[in-house]
């Protein structure tokens, strides 16, 4: 079953109650003290958040997020003592829903003026509890990802070097499966040579468990009427194969400025989210930028809606849900909330309910579509430019790369080299790869037309669209091959976006006042490509094995240095663009993704390959 569990809770003595677990989420004397006195004394926080490189974040992880309380401590902690970046991690399997964490944290602020604020930010970010992964910000430097569901395959899941956990299930007795040693093992692969842990429980099984896992573990004194706590330090990384050593996260890219190739919605959402992680970057593009799909009137903020559990499905979902947040906080008004419908059988749609991957309210049963409250329509032009506004931008399309021993060097028309040497490349540039000669990319043709007359009061979709355009009607979009010649317009594809909005409508649109086409860049398999590139040859001989089915430990794969693709968005472009961004910026920042691994390998530029050699279609 997909859906989460609801905790069953009660208030005892200024603390809650699991019923679930007949266990408190944290010391009714005095929490905060305890949590600091375990956790950020037992993992020497104050010394070691002082000490950390700017260039790179200091990662925690927690098992068992509870009421945020130890994150709210970490917050404070780093404020006071730290540099450049913090990442939390923090699973929960019985997330508390928003209204009952809202009211957690109103007291908890209440109690601890000291941790408000971040108890005020967590409150006013903490997102409707569903299956997966989500990141939100607890400060200018500060992110949090929460991992919901169960913690064996959460930390399956999960992609990052933690230099410190805080384990805090819920007691072993209470909770065994928290405190497994599969478990406390992933909590060793996920930590950096010489992170550290801390916990309030001395239980035989968690000392033999962290023992198991690498980590070597002293008592120390405890809180309050607990005699003894635990604290650990990784001194033996154990040697774990990857399952799929094939998408293993890439070394994080050199020190220095990185240049993105290509200015539409793909390069403007990893230059944002750079920025944000307090990386420069330098854009290059002209034409990317006002002659592709990113240019086009307007465009759709509309999920797309699976019956089914699966890393698709939640990509998808949580692509959504990001591009919603991203695009209503930027400073122009690029993104009309006004809502969307799509046609479906009811049947489906309870399907889609009862499998309980969406969160609860974001949509419901109107007749025979479904409603989707938050969708909506975006400006892209208007986007793109506000996305771009905090970075350089060179509006000239890059010709040529080329790597040397200091970096990337990029030229531009006219043999015009630019500053650098970078430290990476992305290759962002759509349909047309004149920079990666084997990208997996097929180019696909799409026109959508404004026609005027009355507009529908929200998006309606079944195969094509019409969406409100001001007073008019915005129609599409055809889908074709494109079969090479001039991109444009014409009155075949008008006609078909007519007949399309009449059936919409359920009555005829006005006259046409403009039309556009654009092309789209599409992949085999329909979803984007997303992160860093193979050296082809190095990754076909490394892997041939695969092509005889043999199980063997695999080498990491051999990427080719500071050389990143993110591309293939398709007709969904706009939806996925904010999310992917962040993946890609955090992947070349050493930061926490928002994307789990089996996401992240959904999207991978090398997955082609990787499929190829298993069926034999390439010989080294």
């Amino acid at each position: 079953m997909t859906r989460l569990p609801e905790p069953d809770l009660e208030a005892d003595r200024g603390t809650l109650r699991s019923r679930d677990f007949d266990d408190i989420y944290y010391s009714p004397d005095d929490g905060l003290s305890e949590t600091e006195h375990v956790f950020i004394n037992g993992n020497d926080l104050k010394k070691r958040l002082g000490q950390q490189e700017t260039d790179r974040p200091f990662v925690i992880g927690e098992l068992g997020f509870g009421t945020g309380l130890n994150v709210l401590a970490a917050c404070r902690c780093f404020e006071k003592n730290g540099h450049g970046s913090l990442n939390l991690w923090s699973v929960e399997g019985f997330p508390l829903s928003q209204k009952a964490l809202a009211e957690a944290l109103s007291s908890i602020a209440e109690r601890w003026p000291a941790i408000a604020p971040w108890a005020e930010q967590l409150a006013a970010v903490y997102p409707n509890p569903a299956p997966g992964q989500t990141q939100v910000s607890l400060g200018p430097r500060i992110t949090l990802t929460l991992a919901f569901g169960d913690v064996r395959e959460c930390l399956i899941n999960a992609d990052f070097r933690a230099n410190a956990w805080f384990l805090d299930g819920f007691a072993p007795s209470r909770n065994p499966a928290m405190w497994a040693d599969d478990v406390i093992g992933q909590v060793g692969r996920l930590t950096k040579s010489g992170g550290t842990a801390a916990t309030f429980s001395v239980a035989s099984g968690v000392r033999d468990a962290l023992q198991k896992a690498g980590f070597a573990w002293e008592k120390a004194p405890g809180f309050g009427r607990k005699k003894h706590m635990l604290r650990a330090r990784l001194e033996k990384k154990m040697t774990r194969s990857p399952e799929a050593p094939w998408y293993a996260r890439p070394t994080p890219c050199r020190s220095g400025e990185i240049a993105i190739i290509g200015a539409g919605i793909a390069g403007a959402a990893v230059a944002y989210s750079l920025f944000r992680k307090g990386r420069r970057s330098t854009v290059f593009g002209a034409g990317s930028r006002h002659k592709a799909a990113s240019s086009n009137p307007a465009g759709l903020i509309m999920p797309r809606l699976d019956a089914d559990d699966t890393p698709a499905a939640r990509f998808y979902r949580d692509a959504f849900l990001e591009a919603v947040k991203t695009y209503s906080s930027l400073r122009r008004k690029a993104f009309t909330p006004c809502g969307g419908s799509t046609t479906a059988e009811r049947s489906r749609f309870v399907q889609i309910q009862n499998l309980g991957l969406w969160p609860d309210g974001l949509m419901s049963w109107d007749g025979d579509r479904v409603w989707i409250s938050q969708a909506g329509t975006l400006d892209p032009s208007c986007a793109v430019d506000d996305l771009l506004a905090r970075v350089s931008l060179i509006e000239k399309d890059a010709c040529r790369i080329t790597q040397t021993d200091g970096g990337w060097m990029v030229q531009t028309a006219g043999e015009t080299n630019h500053p650098g040497p970078f430290a990476a490349i992305v290759l962002a540039t759509g349909a047309i790869q004149d920079l990666w000669p084997d990208a997996p990319i097929t180019p696909s043709l799409g026109q959508l037309d404004v026609f005027d007359g009355a507009p529908p009061a929200c998006i309606m979709t079944d195969g094509h669209y019409v969406a409100p355009l001001g007073s008019k009607v915005l129609a599409g979009a055809t889908y074709a091959p494109f079969q090479g010649g001039p991109v444009a317009p014409t009155h075949d594809n008008s006609e078909a976006n007519r007949r399309a909005a009449r059936s919409l409508l359920g009555f005829e649109p006005g006259a046409s006042v403009a039309s556009r086409a654009a092309l789209r860049a599409t992949t085999p398999d329909r979803h984007p490509i997303v992160g860093p590139l193979y050296d082809k040859e190095a990754a076909i001989n490394a892997y041939q094995g695969l092509s005889k089915g043999r199980k063997m430990d695999y080498p990491p794969a051999p990427y080719q240095a500071g050389l990143y693709a993110f591309t293939g968005l398709g007709s969904r472009g706009l939806v996925t663009a904010p999310l992917l961004g962040a993946h890609l910026a955090a992947m070349i920042t050493d930061h926490v993704s928002p994307l789990p691994s089996d996401i992240a390998a959904l999207v991978h530029p090398g997955r082609f390959l990787i499929r190829d050699l298993k069926r034999g279609k390439i010989s080294p």
